[in-house]
C-alpha cells in the first residue's frame, strides 16, 4: 500500500535540493567509511546513479547531472529522480517504472538524459510582465467618480516556457 507519484517525489526533492548537505550526499560517487567496532576494514559505498557514477552500470554518466536518487523493484521496475544544472537553472526529473531492456540498458538512466536534453534544448525563462505593466481594469461599484481601477505588475515576471511561445 505505499505509493508516490512523481509530482509527489519532485514536491519532496524540489525542497531536499535547497540544502547543501543533501546535494553533497546525492551527489557524491562513493564514501569510504573508516574502520569501526563492528567492522575491521574499511568499507566503500557507491552511489547507484549511473548519471553521476560509472560503479556498476557504465554508459549513463550525463556532464550536467547533480544527483538524486536511483530506486527498483518488481512493481516499480527501475526509477530515478534526478537533478541536473545547465545555464544557471536547475530541473529535476522524476522517471518511475521504467524497463530494463536487459541488464546493460536501464530505461531510467537513458529517460532522465533524454528529459534533460530536451528541457536545456526547448526551455527558457522569459519575462512575461514588467513592473508596471497594466494587466487589467477591474471594475469599481460604488466608488466615488470611478468606474475602474487599473491593476499594475508590481514587479517582473518570468517563467520557464518553450522556446516556441510568444510571450505576447
Amino acid at each position: 500500500g505505499h505509493y508516490s507519484s512523481a509530482y509527489d517525489l519532485y514536491l519532496i526533492t524540489r525542497e531536499a535540493i535547497k540544502h547543501e548537505d543533501f546535494m553533497t550526499m546525492v551527489n557524491t560517487k562513493s564514501y569510504e567509511i573508516p574502520p569501526t567496532n563492528k567492522t575491521e576494514e574499511e568499507r566503500v559505498l557507491h552511489s547507484t546513479n549511473a548519471l553521476i557514477s560509472n560503479f556498476r552500470i557504465l554508459g549513463y554518466l550525463y556532464e550536467y547531472a547533480t544527483g538524486i536518487k536511483t530506486g527498483s523493484h518488481d512493481q516499480a521496475g527501475y526509477c530515478i529522480v534526478a537533478s541536473a544544472t545547465y545555464g544557471g537553472y536547475t530541473y529535476i526529473v522524476a522517471c518511475l517504472g521504467s524497463p530494463s531492456v536487459d541488464s546493460n540498458v536501464h530505461g531510467e538512466m537513458l529517460d532522465a538524459a533524454s528529459l534533460f536534453r530536451w528541457a536545456f534544448l526547448n526551455l527558457s525563462s522569459k519575462t512575461i510582465t514588467s513592473q508596471g505593466d497594466i494587466l487589467a481594469d477591474v471594475p469599481l461599484d460604488y466608488a466615488w467618480q470611478k468606474d475602474t481601477l487599473q491593476l499594475a505588475a508590481g514587479e517582473n515576471v518570468s517563467v520557464m516556457l518553450p522556446n516556441s511561445v510568444d510571450t505576447s
